[in-house]
């Protein structure tokens, strides 16, 4: 599978120079997808398998994980720009802040696709607060 292009991949919540606090579980959302997926390839036709996140750091240089996201949940803004196959493009991962020091971090997000094997990354920086 060594044709095409990487998937899609958006991060859409935390946005660049966002603060978390430590006290709530905070959810990292986006959507991912591979153009080319025809409707039975990857979750719910989107293409992708798997969307991966990784704190301060890429997975291969010491990254630590903080888990793989769900799947397939509905988001309008994918399927306003690639049509209604995917619909459900959307990933989201909660997860508890609270082994995070105070200060600047960055996620580290990875999606693959089915389709082609290919994957891409992103990134956004954020900041982790003391909660009030």
């Amino acid at each position: 599978m060594s044709g095409g292009a990487a998937p899609v991949l958006v991060i859409e919540k935390p946005a660049s120079g966002d603060s978390i606090g430590t006290k709530n579980p905070f959810t990292v959302m986006g959507y991912a997808l591979d153009k080319n997926a025809s409707a039975t390839q990857g979750s719910q036709g989107t293409g992708i398998d798997r969307v991966s996140v990784y704190v301060d750091a890429e997975r291969d240089i010491g990254g630590a994980s903080v888990g793989d996201a769900d799947l397939a949940f509905n988001d309008p803004v994918p399927q306003s720009t690639y049509g209604a196959q995917v619909s459900s493009a959307g990933w989201r991962l909660t997860f508890k802040p609270t082994s995070l020091h105070k200060g600047s971090h960055t996620f580290f997000v990875y999606a693959h696709s089915v389709v082609t094997g290919k994957e891409d990354l992103e990134t956004v920086g954020f900041n982790i607060v003391e909660n009030s």
